[in-house]
């Protein structure tokens, strides 16, 4: 009888250390005062040594488990073992090995990433990598559209593109931009310097809008109101908010009458969406006409993404996170790849005028390489897009290009050798100007 208590008493003990395993490896790290943000190195070797301990689940079978993992590993950055019971499952992607955590510690919310170094059922994970997540402003992935030679500009959000832009085949209408089925502009020619419903009751401006003029001929009435720091007219009663006019003063076209006109459904979510881009209309008369190019940093909002040589994206596009390349990350505006293999093209999107850094790096014969793009100016709706050899950077210190698309309509207009590592403001200014 004695010997069978040892055998049961030995099997509880083996049964409480391999189950509580985690525990030890939890309440051994204590949290530190600040949370550790930034990248985690990982010793690969060192997993390649722990790996074998785990076939089919091993000595520590929690090692295997993404959440588990983040839960002991974040002490010794400074989380408490609490925080994860609130936690957040972001991300799990098991065919690349990637999960994604997000975690509240002391009313600060971050995300905690964790890798499989060697990608496999019962596995383990590690972190790779811990973020501070920001908050984002009103205007954060919105496009801007300006027109200079009507004098406005207005954002709107990116996930919206514009399908058409040009002339409508009628003498009173020179312009018509269309954003997709959500709102679209019309800019009536209005030399005559005419008041907005003095200007419909003509004849010549009903025939191409004859609800709006039925509406004014039988007396109802336009009313005039704020919308940000723009005074639009319009009838909500009638178009229940959704054709808005302003009057446009340039010099080279007299008066015009802009019109905005809203697609979406009214009273619905998207009337406000359609408010928000009123109120960032601003007039732009009076100031220079064009961009202007300065090699001083102003930070400005853009969409950054690469590609592989299939293809694939991981990044931003249109306001959406796409991460289609293997062992890939996308967050704080940047993307991480795990154990590149690839070709790799490396692009931002401008959503709002500013001056860019890029710095990348790859691991080649002789040691890490880098590439840094230094201030690069870049306007809103341009795309600049990096091809980097990195061998013939390494060997040759060229073998880099710049392709830029101006008008973001996927066709790169200009391209520029770039050689060293390092790519100035300067440089760019000299390039484009030739």
């Amino acid at each position: 009888m004695g010997q069978a208590f040892s055998k049961i008493l030995i099997l509880i003990i083996l049964a409480i250390l391999t189950a509580g395993g985690i525990f030890a490896w939890q309440y051994l790290q204590l949290p530190k005062d600040e949370i550790k943000t930034g990248k985690i190195e990982v010793d690969y070797d060192n997993f390649k040594q722990t790996q074998g301990d785990l076939p089919g689940g091993g000595h520590q079978p929690w090692l295997a488990d993404p959440k588990l993992v983040a839960q002991a590993e974040s002490l010794a950055y400074g989380f408490y073992y609490g925080d994860f019971e609130t936690a957040k499952e972001i991300t799990l992607d098991l065919e690349n090995g990637i999960a994604k955590y997000e975690v509240l510690h002391k009313n600060k919310t971050y995300v905690i990433i964790v890798i499989q170094p060697i990608v496999g059922e019962n596995k383990v994970w590690t972190i790779s990598e811990i973020q501070e997540k920001g908050t984002e402003d009103e205007t954060a992935n919105q496009k801007t559209y300006r027109n200079d030679e009507y004098g406005f500009e207005f954002k709107y959000p990116s996930n919206i593109n514009i399908s058409y832009e040009g002339e409508t085949g009628f003498e009173l209408q020179p312009l018509k931009i269309a954003f997709q089925s959500s709102f679209q502009i019309t800019v009536w020619d209005n030399p005559k310097e005419l008041g907005i419903k003095e200007y419909f009751v003509q004849n010549s401006a009903c025939i191409l809008n004859q609800g709006i003029c039925v509406y004014l001929e039988q007396g109802y009435p336009l009313e005039d109101f704020e919308v940000g720091s723009v005074r639009w007219t319009t009838n909500a009663k009638i178009f229940k908010p959704s054709h808005f006019f302003v009057i446009l003063s340039t010099p080279d076209k007299e008066y015009s009458i802009l019109e905005f006109i809203n697609l979406w459904p009214v009273d619905t979510e998207k009337t406000k969406v359609f408010n928000q881009i009123l109120s960032t209309f601003r007039f732009i008369e009076g100031e220079t006409v064009g961009p202007t190019v300065s090699c001083e940093y102003q930070k400005g909002d853009y969409e950054f993404r690469i590609y592989d040589s299939e293809g694939n994206i991981t990044g931003l596009v249109n306001g959406k996170v796409k991460q289609e390349i293997s062992r890939s990350v996308y967050a704080n505006g940047d993307v991480t790849i795990y154990f590149p293999q690839d070709y790799y093209e490396y692009e931002l999107f401008s959503l709002k005028e500013g001056n860019y850094q890029l710095e990348r790096s790859s691991v080649q014969e002789g040691g890490e390489i880098i590439f840094k793009a230094v201030n690069i100016p870049i306007f809103p709706g341009q795309t600049h897009r990096y091809k980097i050899s990195w061998k013939t950077l390494a060997e040759i210190k060229s073998g880099t290009e710049l392709l830029i698309d101006n008008d973001g309509d996927g066709s790169f207009e200009k391209t520029i050798p770039i050689n060293g590592t390092e790519f100035t403001c300067e440089e760019f200014i000299a390039q484009t100007k030739k």
